[in-house]
């Protein structure tokens, strides 16, 4: 284990932000290259085009309209995929063909729903 860098030792004698800046000298992220397998170094999450992706492979061949956007929307820790459906007539029925909503850093399945 490394020792811990003197201009650290007394916390009186340097300010927090001195101590962070020493720290961070010290201490690498687990994926220093973001780009690297699509993960934001922020909150080491996928992107939203590999979101998608893994929404697509969970639906298999179900329809949905593709004239419209899929939506994407974080929330907290998940991913939640809504792929649109043609409103019915009348305007009763679903308002999606399916929703996806997957765990943000790992891309796994949380909860399928489907619309139809």
């Amino acid at each position: 284990m490394n020792a811990v860098p003197e201009a650290i030792t007394s916390i009186d004698a340097v300010t927090i932000e001195t101590v962070i800046s020493e720290l961070d000298t010290h201490i690498k992220p687990d994926n220093a290259n973001p780009k690297e397998n699509n993960v934001l170094q922020t909150n080491h999450a996928i992107s939203d085009e590999t979101a998608i992706a893994i929404a697509k492979d969970i639906i298999g061949d179900l329809q949905y309209d593709k004239t419209q956007e899929i939506k994407v929307e974080r929330i907290d820790k998940t991913i939640r995929i809504t792929f649109p459906i043609k409103p019915a007539a009348g305007g009763r029925g679903p308002d999606y063909a399916a929703q996806i909503t997957i765990d943000a850093e790992k891309g796994e399945l949380i909860r399928g729903r489907r619309g139809r």
